[in-house]
This record gives structure tokens, sequence and C-alpha cells, in this order.
């Protein structure tokens, strides 16, 4: 990953044009669409509004390598690959409590901490208390299919 970290700034600092320490939608977009990569502006904007962890509708480099992160191990077409590593803030492929709980409320399978605590208790599939990729989405699945 430290390898990475290094490609990505060196990106980074190739799109950000005007040296402020922050991409835009459309800063990233021109990017994109110059090395060939298929992505609408609406799921652009999406992942950076998840990423975006000071509102400021910009990408600073932190949040720009979180952005890349999804973009590498995630379906950009499949929302809730985006929303588990866009929640995944140390990129261990495992999210925490407090992660599960906020990817509910975005798509609005909201759970109360007691909720959250009993289906971690039953389907948590790592001892330190957090989960996988795969043991999220079956909870989802199983949660939409209930719905």
């Amino acid at each position: 990953m430290k390898q990475d970290i290094e490609n990505y700034r060196s990106i980074f600092c190739a799109i950000d044009k005007d040296s402020d320490g922050k991409i835009s939608s459309l800063e990233l977009q021109d990017a994109l669409q110059t090395l060939e990569v298929d992505i609408q502006i609406d799921t652009i904007a999406g992942m950076i509004d998840l990423v975006d962890r000071d509102h400021d509708a910009h990408l600073n480099l932190k949040e720009f390598i979180h952005f890349l992160y999804i973009c590498e191990n995630g379906r950009i077409d499949d929302y809730k690959s985006i929303l588990f590593l866009a929640s995944d803030d140390n990129y261990s492929m495992v999210i925490n409590k407090q992660r599960f709980q906020y990817i509910m409320q975005k798509i609005n399978l909201t759970m109360d901490d007691e909720e959250v605590l009993q289906t971690f208790k039953q389907y948590a599939d790592k001892d330190d208390d957090t989960m996988s990729y795969d043991v999220f989405l079956e909870i989802v699945d199983e949660m939409e299919r209930n719905k």
C-alpha cells in the first residue's frame, strides 16, 4: 500500500492543476476521461460525497486515496460494494459497528445501537468485532429481502 500511496500522490498532484491541495469533481472527471475510465459524473459525485470527510465537495489527498481504494477494490456499479469500501477507513477490508450502522442509514435500513450490537453478535466473522464484506453482503441482502 505504501508504494500505491506514492503513486496516488503523483496522480493527485497531476490532477490538482491549480495546486490548491484539492480536487473538484470536475477535475476528477476530466482526469478519468483522459485515462479513458468510463464513469458517470453522478457516480463520481456520489463517491466524493462518501469519502469527503470535511464536507467541502472536494477531495484532499487522503480523500483521493480513499476514492482510488474504492475504485480499485470495488465495483462501481454496485452501491453495496462502494458503501462498504467507503466505510473502510483503514483499508483493511473489514468494518466496525459504527461504520456498519452508517452504511445501514445510507441505504435506508436504519438500525438502532442494540440492533447493530445483536447483528454483530450473530454475524461478525472476525474476533476483533469487525465484519468482512461477504458477511456484510449476506446481512444486507437478507434485510432487503425481508423489507
